[in-house]
């Protein structure tokens, strides 16, 4: 067997599903999230997900591929996870450059959305309120280094115990013995 970069996949494929991420949440940001479409905008982030999920399965079957149709449980968490770390990254630095840069008033935008999301819901105007004010305190506390940092790492642990789900059950090892060696052990016997 010729020698496999057994990296090459993963780190192709986790700048490919990074991009895919980054592109479907800015669409989902300018586009759906108003004051009117929050739900479709946690229906937009969903659909995202199960999207970064196929793609992650897919990663890991082009893996198995290119390594002859096999792949331990090891080799295929391994490389989910190579392409992991740079989905999060990716998306952890974006996400700084887009409400810094991109869309300074995302987080504005954001605020209302949901502030007139819980207005539809029928709260009181001291829920409201009391909305408006946690909103203001959880965004303060985002834009600080180390909570971005541990956001990034919960997303981390996060998308390994998906990748790990998936590795199982992309996994397929090789056979002790492969046909031919069986038949003939049985008629030595």
């Amino acid at each position: 067997m010729e020698n496999i970069n057994k990296n090459e996949i993963p780190i192709r494929w986790g700048f490919i599903i990074g991009i895919v991420g980054i592109v479907i949440t800015t669409f989902l940001n300018l586009f759906v999230l108003s004051n009117d479409g929050m739900m479709s905008y946690y229906i937009g982030l969903a659909i995202s997900f199960i999207i970064i999920i196929v793609m992650m399965v897919i990663s890991a079957k082009k893996q198995r591929k290119q390594m002859g149709g096999y792949i331990t449980l090891k080799e295929s968490f391994r490389g989910l996870f190579i392409s992991i770390l740079i989905i999060c990254v990716l998306s952890a630095l974006y996400q700084i450059i887009y409400t810094k840069f991109i869309d300074p008033d995302f987080t504005v935008r954001l605020k209302d959305a949901t502030i007139n999301f819980t207005e539809k819901m029928g709260a009181p105007q001291d829920k409201l309120d009391e909305v408006a004010e946690d909103f203001d305190k959880q965004m303060a506390e985002r834009k600080t280094f180390s909570k971005q940092l541990l956001s990034v790492m919960w997303a981390i642990v996060f998308y390994s115990i998906v990748g790990f789900i998936i590795a199982a059950v992309v996994k397929k090892n090789k056979p002790i013995f492969n046909e031919d060696e069986s038949a003939n052990q049985q008629f030595q016997h």
